[in-house]
């Protein structure tokens, strides 16, 4: 009869209060962002003390009681969490033993610092390391179970789960190559994003457990609480305004448009010339193409992040398992850190791991482009917007890479100027064509986080403050 019951009918003790968890979690948040601060201070120690070759921390006094310290808060929050479930159902849900597992792997590094010696100790912390990720993952996971047993799955435990697994495979190579001490900002940029959702996993479960208790006994929720709406109810949700951020993005694409023009007008005047089929510039010429590119890269940049925020807090009133606002800033920082880490590392390694060091760098730019887009089309997806731009956002420049190998390989064939020609003409109807794939990719975004509404009603097509003023000077 139980396994019949659905976690929305009234089950469960009654006249119960729910367990007190904010202090716990605001002790959890505190210790671990703490914590994680006192490691990355520790670890670019170990770094320098060892010319770069030892990323292992020190195991200080203060890093050790800042774990200790985290690890009893995040345990104690889990009794009260798993406690506060069971007493909103008689279904299945973690139990307050599941969050003693933590215990496992601390009973094993205790184990491991006092009997492990030599060449083998390495390879210990790593399996230790793997235990600490299996421990964390299974109880993660009873929470997720639970959060879907009460009502909706929260999605921040699976974020939860899955970022520690990203920072050990970004951080644990390090310690047995040196060219892989490169991949040490992803793990800190993994375990930054790791706070952000251990934060909103734990604040979400809370509140979904006070609002599912006032439901089961019949208390109307306090007035500080917003109502909950669904995404499909058609309610009115505060949208965020997305058309200047779109227009910033297709100006950059109207200024890397222009690059050829730019080029035959500086041509004109004697600032660029062709050698050896490179297009060599002057100091003059350098200058208007680093402004033009400064710009076109700066526009785009604040465009589109600009745009990939907003969007993913409107498709949250969509569906819930929209992409996060969080990821793409997230995103391109990892970019932004691997290229300009990328010299450093190269001062710091041996002369033959420097193409190592920047293919690294290139993969970390390639998966973390890539990742947003295709995250973006997962939601886009979600919300029933177009799929076709998104999927030629992703596919477009792998081909445009092929085809620019076999013009570089069957343009020996033809004339300097028949090659530049051919390569410059294929470039920019790619380049064209990536640009109203990206325009139409936003634009169905926006249209489906409306409803489908036309984008030209988007807030009014201004934001606030400037229909504001026009309303200011029409009065």
């Amino acid at each position: 009869m139980n396994s019949e019951m659905r976690a929305d009918q009234p089950q469960g003790p009654a006249g119960r209060r729910l367990a007190h968890s904010l202090t716990p979690r605001l002790l959890t948040i505190t210790g671990a962002t703490a914590s994680t601060a006192v490691l990355g201070e520790a670890t670019v120690a170990a770094l320098r003390a060892s010319d770069w070759e030892q990323p292992w921390p020190v195991l200080e006094p203060r890093l050790a009681l800042l774990a200790a310290f985290t690890l009893v808060a995040a345990v104690w929050w889990a009794a009260v969490a798993a406690v506060n479930a069971r007493r909103l159902t008689t279904l299945r849900v973690v139990g307050v033993a599941t969050t003693l597992a933590y215990a496992v792997p601390v009973g094993a590094w205790f184990g491991l610092d006092r009997l492990v010696e030599g060449d083998v100790r390495r390879w210990a912390w790593v399996g230790w390391v793997a235990l600490v990720l299996a421990v964390h993952s299974l109880v993660v996971t009873g929470f997720r179970r639970t959060s879907a047993t009460l009502g909706e799955p929260n999605s921040h435990f699976t974020a939860v789960a899955l970022l520690p697994i990203g920072a050990a495979a970004a951080a644990v190579p390090s310690v047995f190559h040196q060219a892989a001490v490169f991949a040490l900002p992803t793990a800190t940029g993994f375990a930054v994003w790791l706070l952000v959702e251990l934060g909103q996993a734990m604040t979400v479960f809370d509140g979904d457990c006070r609002a599912r208790w006032h439901q089961l006994h019949g208390v109307p929720l306090p007035s500080a609480a917003p109502p909950t709406v669904s995404a499909e109810s058609g309610a009115d949700h505060r949208h965020h305004h997305t058309t200047l951020p779109r227009l910033l993005v297709l100006a950059s694409f109207l200024a890397g448009l222009s690059a050829p023009l730019w080029v035959w007008l500086l041509e004109r005047r004697g600032h660029v010339a062709l050698i050896d089929r490179r297009t060599v510039f002057d100091d003059q010429g350098r200058r208007v193409m680093a402004v033009l590119f400064a710009a076109a890269l700066a526009t785009y940049a604040v465009g589109w992040l600009w745009w990939a925020v907003a969007a993913a807090a409107n498709a949250a009133n969509r569906a819930r398992w929209a992409i996060s606002p969080f990821l793409a800033p997230f995103g391109y920082a990892m970019m932004v850190g691997a290229i300009a880490a990328l010299p450093e590392v190269e001062e710091r390694v041996k002369s033959e791991y420097h193409t190592l060091v920047q293919v690294a760098a290139g993969l970390v730019v390639v998966v973390a482009h890539f990742g947003v887009v295709q995250s973006y089309r997962s939601t886009a997806e979600r919300i029933g917007a177009r799929l076709a731009p998104w999927t030629r956002l992703i596919y477009m420049p792998q081909g445009a890479l092929v085809l620019s190998v076999l013009l570089g390989f069957f343009g020996q064939t033809l004339g300097d100027g028949a090659f530049i020609g051919v390569l410059g003409t294929t470039w920019a109807v790619v380049y064209l064509a990536y640009a109203v794939s990206f325009q139409q990719a936003m634009v169905e975004f926006d249209k489906a986080c409306y409803g489908h509404r036309l984008t030209s009603a988007d807030g009014g097509a201004l934001p606030d403050f400037l229909k504001n003023s026009s309303l200011a000077a029409d009065s």
